[in-house]
């Protein structure tokens, strides 16, 4: 997982270092700090893109993703009963979220961080 997620998005990263602006798919509560391997590999990742300097990078962090053959539906079902970033959020608003973040933000500098919230906001530009 750590060779993929910084090997393989760090490299295409750094391939893509000419463009002006970045997003990336993060996971919910991720730190390098992290006691769970997985949001500390995602906080690693998230920092191999920042470092290479984009003018905007947008990360994302979904809780978890609905709506795909990797999720089961019972915690899809599980999901919508926790609230705030950790609950869960369709793949589909996680598309548009990104569509709308490229089109809508391009010409802004800097770094922003979008959880499950953030994205269904975003994402009703793309309805």
């Amino acid at each position: 997982m750590r060779r993929l997620e910084l090997g393989v998005v760090g490299t295409f990263a750094r391939h893509d270092a000419g463009i002006a602006q970045f997003c990336v798919l993060s996971a919910v509560g991720s730190s390098v700090r992290s006691r769970f391997r997985y949001v500390r590999v995602m906080g690693m990742k998230e920092d191999t893109v920042r470092n290479i300097g984009f003018t905007r990078l947008a990360i994302f962090r979904p809780g978890i993703i609905v709506g795909n053959a990797h999720t089961p539906a019972w915690i899809g079902w599980l999901g919508r009963l926790v609230p705030g970033p950790f609950g869960s959020i369709d793949q589909r608003i996680l598309a548009r979220s990104i569509g709308a973040e490229i089109a809508l933000h391009r010409r802004e500098a800097g770094e922003v961080t979008r959880e499950n919230a953030a994205m269904k906001k975003l994402a009703a530009h793309f309805q």
